[in-house]
């Protein structure tokens, strides 16, 4: 920071969510999701990217390691309280941090 420049008077704060999130550390969970033959986390190296399909309504576009390599969609339903744009916003920022530190 330049020592000439006038401090600014922003506030950083982080909300945080009152609710059920499927976001996790190590990736987004499918707890919610209507296919009961998933695993229980998708690590979010395999996540391609997220989608917003309706206000409550994500798709995950998920890709696989098992040869042959393919991608398939993922629905999920989010908690009532959760906004889709935000939490794809987020999933899609989160899978981009962990692309570039590998």
């Amino acid at each position: 920071m330049n020592r000439k420049s006038t401090p600014s008077n922003a506030v950083l704060r982080i909300e945080y969510f009152d609710g059920y999130s499927p976001i996790r550390t190590d990736g987004m969970e499918t707890g919610l999701s209507e296919d009961k033959s998933l695993p229980d986390l998708i690590p979010w190296l395999q996540i391609v990217q997220a989608k917003v399909l309706s206000f409550q309504d994500v798709e995950l576009m998920i890709s696989t390691k098992i040869p042959p390599v393919s991608t398939f969609q993922l629905h999920l339903k989010l908690d009532e309280q959760m906004v889709a744009k935000d939490t794809v916003s987020a999933i899609n920022a989160i899978v981009l941090a962990h692309k570039l530190s590998v």
